[in-house]
């Protein structure tokens, strides 16, 4: 089979399935996407994927594999939820490639993008943070934060 312009074989299916996605959950790193994404699972007319972030449509690979193969990995039995989605930030930074491939999947269905921003600042201090914290380093650095500018002095 060949491959077209948007990484998909010819042969594969162009619209969703009634088990696919209705929704997709993309945002700006640290903005929120993964408490919103744990808040949703909880509610019971909600069908999330097993994984928050798939990456199915900005990943080449896994795109490769065909909704098909997307519906049975994430949605399986997600028919009779009226709300079924996915959480995957990257998403938002990969439009030219994500899109596309959305739209030829979804076709006349709808689907809602839910998008996660978050103040700049404030957003580039907590992912300072949670690298700082997530490689175990000790804090080094002397930092203040107001409302224009993160300022990181070495001490």
């Amino acid at each position: 089979m060949a491959m077209n312009e948007l990484g998909a074989y010819s042969g594969m299916r162009r619209t969703v399935g009634p088990d696919g996605p209705n929704f997709f959950l993309l945002g700006a790193h640290k903005s929120g996407t993964t408490a919103l994404f744990h808040d949703l699972t909880r509610h019971p007319g909600v069908f999330p994927a097993p994984v928050k972030e798939t990456f199915f449509f900005a990943d080449h690979a896994e795109y490769a594999r065909g909704l098909d193969y997307y519906e049975r990995q994430f949605f399986s039995g997600a028919r009779d939820y009226p709300a079924r989605g996915e959480g995957t930030p990257k998403y938002l930074f990969e439009g030219d490639v994500v899109a596309p491939r959305i739209r030829h999947y979804l076709g006349p269905a709808k689907a809602r993008m839910i998008v996660l921003l978050r103040d700049p600042v404030k957003r580039a201090w907590s992912h300072y943070r949670y690298t700082q914290l997530r490689r175990g380093l000790p804090d080094r650095k002397s930092t203040r934060l107001n409302s224009s500018h993160l300022v990181i002095s070495y001490a």
